[in-house]
């Protein structure tokens, strides 16, 4: 197998605000993890904390932000960090100050670089169910298309476009099949593109169950 990434898609705990979530996520909860072993599961470990579009709310947001991490190990997929004794012990407890974990939403994806270039301050992140068009892999070649012509078309916006096909996913529906990870300098680059692919939206994803944000990544390994 290929390269596998995993995201986790995080709810806040519902008397905490956005903001508190995200200081102590990416605070007192990075310490927690990494003393419990978690490098020894993946690569790399980015947290993505989401900002509204303009004319939405943060604070309304369904997710509030998400780990992405790429695996050492594909089989990741049946037994990995969520399953070693100290995440049990240790992470799963200092989780309770500040999610709702029942509401999160677990992706592992396979990844397809649509363009090269500088990871740049910010990302446009789309997740998305395929439509219902066909197959998945007809979703895929669908999408794969549309994005290399909005990129001929548009490809100064972005520096870099990669997309992430979901191979498992696991928490509450609807489940996203798709993730489209754009890199840009500003939050007003990442909300003009977003304004280009409102206008052309891919046939091949599902617009009414999409999730689109804008990104403040903050990696740590």
């Amino acid at each position: 197998m290929e390269d596998v990434v995993r995201f986790v898609l995080l709810r806040r705990r519902s008397d905490l605000t956005h903001e508190q979530f995200s200081e102590y996520w990416s605070t007192k909860h990075v310490e927690v993890l990494l003393s419990a072993g978690l490098r020894e599961y993946n690569y790399s470990y980015t947290q993505n904390h989401f900002e509204a579009l303009p004319g939405r709310q943060t604070s309304n947001l369904r997710f509030d932000g998400g780990p992405q991490m790429l695996q050492k190990d594909p089989t990741v997929i049946q037994s990995g960090f969520q399953q070693d004794p100290r995440y049990m012990s240790v992470v799963r407890p200092d989780e309770e100050h500040f999610l709702d974990a029942a509401k999160g939403v677990t992706l592992f994806t396979d990844v397809v670089p649509h363009k090269e270039g500088a990871k740049e301050s910010r990302k446009l992140m789309i997740f998305a169910p395929f439509a219902d068009c066909g197959s998945m892999e007809q979703g895929k070649v669908s999408l794969a298309k549309w994005q290399d012509a909005f990129l001929r078309k548009h490809g100064s916006s972005a520096a870099s476009c990669t997309h992430y096909h979901t191979i498992e996913s696991r928490g509450p529906t609807p489940h996203f099949d798709v993730v489209v990870e754009y890199w840009l300098d500003t939050d007003e680059a990442a909300a003009s593109l977003f304004s280009r692919i409102e206008k052309e939206w891919p046939v091949a994803l599902n617009r009414g169950n999409a999730f689109s944000v804008i990104s403040h990544p903050r990696k740590f390994y």
